[in-house]
């Protein structure tokens, strides 16, 4: 073996050696991800209590607000309901006080600056909150008058409600909760939105 043939291999075994190393020591970082695991998308929300929102991020560090420099690996999470900014979180599991009706629900990490990252990581659901119960098929039962009964002009009812909550007419088409139509005789007689007709 001559000392050019013996040069080359030296030469070719040390850019196997460099390239294999800094191949093995140089990995990708991860960007940081967000997913929501409370509520589920579509959920119908009852009993008017404050939605639990729960989350987990992944490489990305939650800090509080104005607490440090301004970096794509750090920051909070501002949350927006029905696209407005609702408040700014660095916990990952808070309550949303939201009105009956439907809503949408997005989370996106910030920066402390509160700049959205590039690219944007966020998540959103829709969820659906009633002042009734989330589950259950509405009932009405008549209490009085009973069927048959012979009546003068004046018209008592006394009724039961299962699974649904009375709201005033007009509001939002919601899950188990609205109103009541009397008829009598097959025509309207009245709207009622309360216990205590």
């Amino acid at each position: 073996m001559n000392v050019r043939t013996f040069a080359l291999l030296v030469a070719m075994m040390g850019l196997v050696f460099l390239s294999g190393g800094s191949a093995s020591d140089v990995r990708a970082a991860s960007p940081p991800a967000l997913s929501i695991l409370l509520p589920v998308n579509n959920a119908v929300l009852g009993n008017a209590s404050p939605v639990p929102v729960v989350f987990t991020v992944s490489n990305f560090n939650l800090t509080e607000p104005g607490t440090g420099p301004s970096s794509p690996n750090a920051g909070h999470v501002a949350v927006f309901v029905d696209g407005g900014l609702t408040m700014q979180v660095a916990v990952d599991a808070f309550r949303l006080a939201l009105a009956s009706g439907p809503h949408m629900i997005l989370l996106q990490l910030v920066m402390d600056n509160g700049t959205a990252l590039s690219p944007d990581v966020s998540q959103s659901v829709s969820v659906n909150v009633t002042q009734g119960p989330a589950t259950g098929q509405p009932g009405i039962s008549i209490a009085f008058p009973m069927e048959g009964a012979i009546l003068g002009t004046d018209l008592y009812l006394s009724y039961r409600v299962s699974n649904f909550v009375l709201v005033p007419p007009g509001r939002l088409n919601v899950t188990n909760e609205g109103h009541i139509h009397v008829i009598v005789d097959g025509s309207f007689y009245a709207e009622v939105a309360d216990y205590q007709p």
